[in-house]
């Protein structure tokens, strides 16, 4: 570790995370030029396949419930939103756009923070430990193009003793497009690049295994990722919560449902195989009996039926159970579980807020908010993230693991330094051009009117972990 980087507590003072963040590489990144996915010739229609491929399974087995129609329209292996060949979801030409894609300064601050962390760690392990972690292992999340991570380590490698630390990144990816474009984007960094894919069905969590390697430090980014997770949705009725289900209907009929079936399984389905592709419609059903799941629940997240607001008939609840289930596998990668583990953190960035969302079930289609029962595998559907419950999931099964408060994207940027970063590059920029795209970036990324309160950080360390900047 480099002198004159830790204060005499072993904590690392603000002007040392700007040091950090104006170090590294002087120029500005164009976005333009990361690997984009492959495009497909093909032209056949993915939504019109897919909706005779949830029609078929309602005709068969009944209404859906919305975890299953959204596992269905986001990892079909085939027809799913990010399985699809034929399109490039993650630009400003596709359905959304995220913040390492827009500035390069977004990746590196994570990366800052990343460096904050390992060096506070190695100050205090050193005086409290005998054998201090040697390795770092960086684990990402859905890591869309690589962009972020490529942020990440360009920042890391900036600073040599650091950089020859880190052992391995690991990316948790099901996609094998995207797979294809990540591996493209990090080739050049020289470190070994592994991939993960513990879906064995579009209808299972993502299972992280524990490194068996306890000298190895563990950081995790998960960017955009839980959000994206399928949820159960349910609604308050006069006999308590009732499970929300997705039912077929017949053309562009979406008045809701009542019952376990209605008029799709009664009146509609017989002659399912008469439709043409366009008379194929889904509408929301809202179960008559407790499910199994919303008996399951209560024991996952006992409070979440419970709260302020939530007693008004109507009112509905979200729960991803298979997003608790992966961040207690978070929980269990970091916890330090002997003297001589090395442990890790985690940084969790999306958008929702710390306790219960209510109703944000969305899709998102060429940057516009759609129903996303209109057009199943051609939208990205997504839904708030309640910090709350994720926070629960680390500490699940007694991991130790503590989540941080939860602070706005401008906030975060801010405390690590965003202005000596932005003044760096602004100094080396080439033309007037250049200066005005890293400045409206920038400013993209800090609006309090978008971005910078939309989003939200929250940190999650082992109880052993010294330094938390800027989660304090």
């Amino acid at each position: 570790m480099q002198r004159g980087w830790v204060c005499r507590d072993g904590k690392l003072r603000l002007s040392t995370v700007t040091k950090l963040a104006r170090r590294g590489i002087s120029t500005s990144i164009p976005r333009s030029e990361q690997p984009q996915p492959a495009q497909s010739q093909s032209s056949s229609s993915p939504a019109t396949s897919l909706k005779r491929i949830l029609a078929d399974s309602i005709k068969a087995t009944g209404p859906l419930p919305v975890a299953r129609y959204m596992s269905a329209c986001t990892y079909h292996p085939t027809e799913g939103y990010y399985s699809r060949t034929d399109k490039d979801p993650i630009s400003k030409q596709g359905d959304f756009i995220t913040s390492p894609e827009i500035s390069q300064v977004f990746g590196e601050l994570i990366g800052v923070w990343f460096l904050h962390q390992w060096h506070a760690l190695m100050h205090d392990l050193s005086h409290n430990c005998t054998n201090p972690p040697k390795k770092v292992r960086l684990v990402e999340l859905g890591p869309g193009k690589g962009t972020l991570m490529a942020d990440v380590l360009r920042t890391w490698r900036s600073f040599p003793s650091a950089w020859e630390n880190i052992e391995s990144v690991e990316l948790v990816e099901t996609s094998p497009a995207l797979r294809g474009v990540q591996e493209a984007t990090l080739r050049d960094f020289g470190k070994a690049v592994n991939f993960h894919d513990r879906v064995q069905h579009i209808d299972k969590a993502i299972v992280l295994t524990k490194n068996q390697d306890e000298n190895t430090f563990t950081f995790v980014l998960a960017h955009e990722f839980f959000d994206a997770l399928p949820i159960h949705l349910f609604q308050k009725t006069d006999a308590g919560f009732r499970e929300v289900l997705v039912d077929l209907t017949k053309g562009r009929i979406r008045a809701e449902g009542d019952g376990e079936g209605g008029d799709a399984s009664a009146q509609f389905t017989s002659d399912l195989n008469k439709w043409a592709d366009d008379d194929i419609g889904f509408r929301y059903l809202i179960s008559k009996q407790p499910s199994a799941m919303s008996a399951l629940i209560p024991m996952i997240a006992p409070h979440i039926f419970t709260g302020e607001g939530r007693d008004e008939e109507g009112q509905r609840v979200e729960l991803s159970v298979e997003g608790y289930h992966i961040g207690n596998s978070i929980g269990q990668l970091l916890h330090k579980s002997s003297p001589t583990s090395a442990g890790g953190c985690a940084l969790v960035v999306d958008y929702g807020k710390d306790g219960w969302t209510g109703d944000t079930l969305r899709g998102f289609r060429r940057h516009e908010q759609v129903d996303v029962l209109s057009a199943p595998g051609e939208c990205d559907i997504t839904s708030d993230v309640d910090f709350g419950v994720l926070r629960e999931s680390f500490a699940h099964n007694d991991t130790a693991i503590t989540g941080s408060e939860v602070m706005t994207q401008r906030d975060f940027l801010i405390k690590m330094g965003v202005a000596a970063r932005l003044d760096t590059l602004l100094q080396n920029a080439q033309t007037k051009e250049s200066k005005l795209s890293i400045a409206n970036s920038a400013k993209r990324l800090l609006d309090t009117r978008g971005m910078g309160s939309q989003y939200k950080f929250m940190a999650a360390f082992d109880a052993h972990h010294q330094n938390r900047y800027p989660f304090e």
